[in-house]
């Protein structure tokens, strides 16, 4: 099915979160930016989207909402998507079940392919997330460096955004694909760099809970929340600009205006 119209994303999208809701206990979806994008890459290559590729960004998102309820536990979190979260309303270990259950979906789901390959990195990329959560717990209350505070991004966040690009990939078995994992990172380090400066423009909740990232580290080097932001939009601008370079290099592709605008709207 072609989904080069915005309608026909929406559409599968909307049928995407439709199934997440019942195999995430009723929980509410976000706006499943990672599918959108994976999406949005299949038109790039003028690639169809299929069931395959429908099962490919489920396990993504059955991931990313199972790290969710695990993440709301460690960091404290009281809402989730515009709603009290999990962990507030029913307590830590239903989080944390609630959680297991889901990422153990995802798994099944994961052991049904023949393609090794395609296994082997969903596996991987689970047990990046897991690493980038511990040494991000283990170094709680110390203010990293900003090459340190990007290493644990690209482990947490920014290695999901990758199994996308990856799992198109392995996928369609065409190694030009791969290339697109650049953009994968970048546009998942630049996400979560403007989600942190985000939290610190608001509540701040990370540095209550004895996590540094970029403002905060920025504030304590320039003594200046106005700089800190600054800065911190610069980096993440850093990110977006690799990303872009990665589209444009790839070629001729009359989609590559939505793959930039996607870019775009991270900092808003």
């Amino acid at each position: 099915m072609d989904c080069r119209d915005k309608n026909d994303i929406n559409k599968h999208l909307e049928e995407l979160k439709k199934i997440l809701y019942e195999e995430c206990f009723n929980l509410p979806q976000g706006k499943l930016i990672r599918s959108k994008i994976g999406i949005e890459i299949l038109n790039f290559f003028n690639i169809r989207y299929n069931s395959e590729f429908k099962k490919l960004f489920m396990i993504i998102e059955l991931i990313h909402n199972a790290s969710l309820m695990h993440d709301d536990v460690l960091d404290n979190e009281t809402t989730r998507r515009g709603k009290k979260s999990i962990n507030i309303t029913e307590g830590n270990k239903k989080s944390i079940l609630y959680g297991n259950l889901i990422l153990i979906k995802a798994i099944k789901q994961i052991d049904n392919f023949d393609n090794k390959q395609l296994r082997e990195m969903f596996y991987s990329t689970v047990e990046n997330m897991c690493l980038g959560e511990f040494k991000q717990d283990i170094n709680s209350n110390r203010v990293p460096t900003i090459e340190e505070y990007i290493n644990t991004i690209k482990l947490k966040t920014a290695n999901l955004f990758c199994a996308i690009g990856k799992s198109i990939a392995y996928s369609t078995n065409k190694k030009k694909i791969f290339e697109i994992v650049g953009f994968c990172e970048n546009f998942g380090i630049a996400f979560q760099i403007m989600n942190d400066l985000k939290n610190y423009e608001t509540n701040n909740t990370d540095i209550e809970n004895g996590i540094y990232t970029a403002p905060n580290i920025f504030e304590l080097k320039y003594k200046s929340k106005k700089i800190s932001i600054e800065k911190t939009i610069s980096l993440a601008d850093n990110y977006i600009r690799e990303a872009n370079a990665v589209v444009h290099r790839l070629g001729n592709s009359k989609n590559s205006l939505t793959l930039s605008k996607e870019l775009e709207c991270l900092k808003t």
